[in-house]
């Protein structure tokens, strides 16, 4: 419900300490769907990028969160072993892409 894809799903599970399969979350992503309306959908003017330093199997991460200025809406999550300018305009990349063109990334 959060236009993540099912393995980014699974890593994002993973870094809060859930382990999941591939299998297991994505049949609790399509029983959900047929109980949920469409999710809510966001046209950007605004979005602000913010980094976390996270720690993940001993070695430090970042962590990049994008969100609708507006309507705070989760847009983007990605995790960088680097820390810089790279990653954020690199989540902003992805963000201006077309769905499609994001699940290529």
């Amino acid at each position: 419900m959060a236009g993540l894809s099912i393995r980014g799903t699974v890593a994002i599970l993973e870094l809060l300490g859930i382990e999941r399969s591939h299998g297991a979350v994505w049949n609790w992503v399509h029983t959900v769907s047929e109980a949920q309306s469409d999710p809510p959908t966001a046209e950007p003017s605004r979005v602000p990028v913010d980094e976390k330093q996270i720690e993940v199997d001993g070695e430090k991460k970042w962590l990049y969160a994008a969100v609708d200025a507006e309507s705070k809406l989760l847009l983007e999550v990605d995790v960088f072993s680097r820390r810089g300018t790279d990653p954020a305009a690199f989540t902003r990349a992805r963000l201006s892409s077309s769905p499609s063109e994001r699940d290529a990334f």
